[in-house]
């Protein structure tokens, strides 16, 4: 299965409950971006001196200048530290093979070349400021010297647009990428420069949300490595992992976990490899089981994943930024709230102190973070969260690009819990609006708008157009999924909640039983989002003054909720508020008294 929307649920439940309740209800969205939201890697360099890593980062090539120089032995000692990962050492050794060819009186391409080096080590640390003015520095020596189409100045073109793409400079990026292509396609031809080039101009596509053209650029990547290198080289299975993380960012997790798994397979055969190479594959074959609903399994290679990379880069890498954003997805969707926020949290950290505080992949980590908050039921702490992210994605990404329609969908989903809709339709609309013109009308994304505008409707009372909408929702979802997937649950549900607003209870009912058998089956009993929809069946029932059946739904509920959460939780207080009233109306006022006395002690003990 794919991992669920379970803000899309919450907000059908907001609209079940609504009449006779004030709660805020919601479960985060899936992926994020999904992007989302932790596909692979690193491009393979055709030095074998850079590391594959995780979203978002890459390494910049590093050129190895052929000399006979005294500093060339610094240099050399420079590429083996840059090799095994200890890129503040390999700058250290850059440096110095700078300071001695200076004194040597060089200022040639070998200069040049040795600045390349010490760009890719600088971008390696998330230093892309300083990388970026290294690398403009060689490339202007290579320029000067005529040497603008050797090898060495068109690795100094892929290292300095990535950098570029690193800080979302992705115009200047892509054109530099484009004319390095040119010039290595004529000079060079099928060689393995041109293939680094193609895979840097395929991340840079992902990073903006192109996912076709990130795939057809790394499939062509793919080609020359296996022609050049063979299909057993390390760069062979770091390109056919990117091939399969841009089938991933298009939902083709299917197709995207075979690929993996071959990665993995090659990587497994190559002498000495980079442990960070295989965590990045592992992570990446965990998220895309994360997809489809292996959960077991995409722990057991996440975790492993987490702990490779621990053993083989500093405490401080990239790598492990994306890892606890990975992780933190991996609890959410198992109903591990608490985890997951102490991951997110984590990652959000890391990436501030890595990337600093205005970065794109803060904003990724933050929607996370936001969401999550939301499925705990705290939109008053997730709104400002989701605010953030939302500012980010509008520092970086085009007016009408997909993951700025997608945080605007995140902070309305904030106001729909808090019961703001006047303030949630303007972003809604913005993002259909967005997401119809560049996903297509029948892309999930943009059913899940729609869903949104008809909870929309509904609470306004314009009940016609909230159920045309949200008919039009569940048709995308079940051609795109069947009618028995996981993620449709959130557009049946959502129809079921419109009904019970009408007061049409024998058409509501069998869809919030048809929605809580498929996430049963799915997720297991014990997952928060089953105590959501059994929490929606008691409130069913209560509306008819059924409140003898609505007990057991509202008992079991509670205790799920208790253990994805805390006992003193707000989402617990109200799932137990209910309770209270359903035994008052079946005149057990005694139990229903120490039940609120309970009650008032969590909530003085969590003060």
């Amino acid at each position: 299965m794919a991992i669920p929307d379970l803000r899309r649920l919450g907000a059908a439940m907001c609209v079940l409950g609504s009449a006779l309740t004030s709660l805020a209800q919601a479960l985060p969205a899936a992926i994020l971006e999904v992007d989302p939201e932790n596909h692979v890697q690193d491009k393979a360099n055709f030095n074998d001196a850079s590391k594959l890593d995780s979203v978002p980062s890459q390494t910049t090539t590093a050129y190895r200048p052929a000399t006979p120089e005294t500093w060339s032995l610094a240099v050399s000692h420079g590429l083996r530290l840059y090799k095994s990962g200890k890129y503040i050492e390999a700058e250290q050794s850059f440096r110095e093979a700078l300071r001695q060819a200076e004194a040597a009186g060089v200022q040639d391409v070998r200069f040049a070349a040795i600045l390349a080096n010490l760009g890719a080590a600088l971008s390696s640390q998330a230093k892309y400021e300083a990388a970026e003015s290294t690398l403009r520095r060689a490339l202007l020596i290579f320029d000067e010297a005529g040497a603008s189409e050797t090898q060495g100045a068109l690795a100094c073109i892929d290292g300095l647009g990535h950098t570029l793409s690193q800080q979302a400079k992705y115009a200047e990026a892509e054109a530099l990428l484009d004319k390095g292509l040119r010039s290595a396609e004529k000079t060079i031809g099928e060689h393995v420069i041109t293939a680094s080039i193609l895979s840097s101009r395929g991340l840079l596509y992902r990073d903006q949300g192109r996912h076709q053209k990130a795939l057809e650029s790394f499939r062509q990547a793919l080609r020359i490595h296996e022609a050049v290198l063979g299909s057993g080289s390390r760069e062979a299975a770091v390109t056919l992992g990117n091939v399969a993380s841009a089938l991933a960012a298009q939902s083709k997790h299917g197709e995207a976990v075979p690929l993996f798994r071959q990665a993995i397979s090659i990587l497994e055969g190559v002498a000495e490899a980079d442990p960070a190479d295989m965590a990045s594959l592992l992570m990446s074959l965990g998220n895309a089981c994360l997809n489809i609903g292996r959960l077991d399994e995409a722990e057991a290679h996440m975790e492993r994943a987490a702990k490779v990379r621990r053993s083989a880069v500093q405490p401080d890498h990239r790598g492990i930024v994306n890892d606890l954003n990975a992780l933190g997805l991996l609890y959410r969707a198992r109903g591990r709230y608490r985890d997951a926020e102490q991951a997110f949290r984590g990652a959000a950290e890391k990436a501030e102190h890595i990337y600093g505080p205005e970065h794109p992949a803060l904003a990724r980590i933050l929607g996370n973070l936001g969401d999550l908050l939301l499925a705990a039921g705290q939109p008053g702490d997730a709104e400002p969260v989701l605010w953030r992210a939302l500012t980010l994605r509008k520092l970086w990404s085009s007016a009408d690009a997909p993951a700025l329609g997608a945080a605007q969908a995140q902070l309305a989903s904030a106001y729909i819990q808090q019961k703001r809709f006047a303030e949630a339709e303007p972003l809604i609309r913005r993002a259909l609006f967005i997401q119809e013109r560049s996903l297509g009308a029948q892309h999930l994304e943009v059913a899940a708008r729609l869903n949104e505008m008809a909870l929309i409707h509904a609470v306004s009372g314009r009940y016609r157009e909230a159920e045309k909408l949200a008919h039009r929702a569940i048709a995308i979802a079940e051609k795109q999924l069947g009618s028995d997937h996981p993620e449709v649950v959130d557009f049946i549900a959502n129809l079921g909640g419109i009904y019970q607003r009408e007061g049409r209870y024998a058409l509501s009912e069998p869809l919030i039983h048809r929605a809580l058998s498929i996430e049963e089956r799915s997720l297991g009993p014990d997952h928060p989002r089953v105590a959501l929809l059994l929490r929606g069946l008691a409130l069913l029932r209560i509306s008819q003054e059924e409140y003898k059946s609505a007990e057991p739904f509202l008992r079991r509920a509670l205790l799920i909720q208790e253990g994805a959460l805390t006992p003193a939780h707000p989402v617990c207080a109200e799932t137990r508020s209910l309770l209270t009233h359903v035994l008052r109306k079946t005149n057990r006022k005694a139990e229903a008294g120490r039940l609120e006395r309970n009650a008032k002690a969590l909530a003085a003990d969590s003060r």
